[in-house]
């Protein structure tokens, strides 16, 4: 379920108003920025091999937008920051979300302004 559609089911309408005043009346159609994690990713490749034009980066690319960045999170984990979306991948991934959620308001704040 899209979340502007739960948003809406929450908001008040002095809520509602705000937020379409804010995105011109197109609120259901706002950009947003997703937190995904996954316990591993396969097939599991350098950071390079993410970043090469493959059949991988691709479908990577359908979930997360244009892939901007990959690093690794120790010897297992994977960060990968996307345009759309950040995809936390690997068994200890859990460990740094809540930072990367953190970091995700922050994102979403400077998206907003930037609309």
């Amino acid at each position: 379920m899209d979340s502007a559609r739960i948003v809406q089911d929450l908001c008040s309408p002095i809520q509602r108003q705000m937020l379409n005043t804010a995105f011109a009346g197109d609120f259901a159609n706002r950009n947003s920025y997703m937190v995904l994690t996954a316990d591993a990713i396969t097939p599991k490749l350098s950071v390079q091999g993410y970043k090469k034009r493959s059949a991988v980066s691709y479908e990577l690319n359908q979930v997360l937008g244009t892939i901007e960045d990959v690093q690794e999170l120790g010897k297992e984990d994977l960060i990968f920051r996307g345009s759309d979306a950040v995809l936390l991948a690997g068994p200890h991934a859990h460990l740094v979300e809540a930072v990367v959620v953190r970091w995700s308001k922050l994102h979403n704040l400077q998206l907003f302004c930037g609309e």
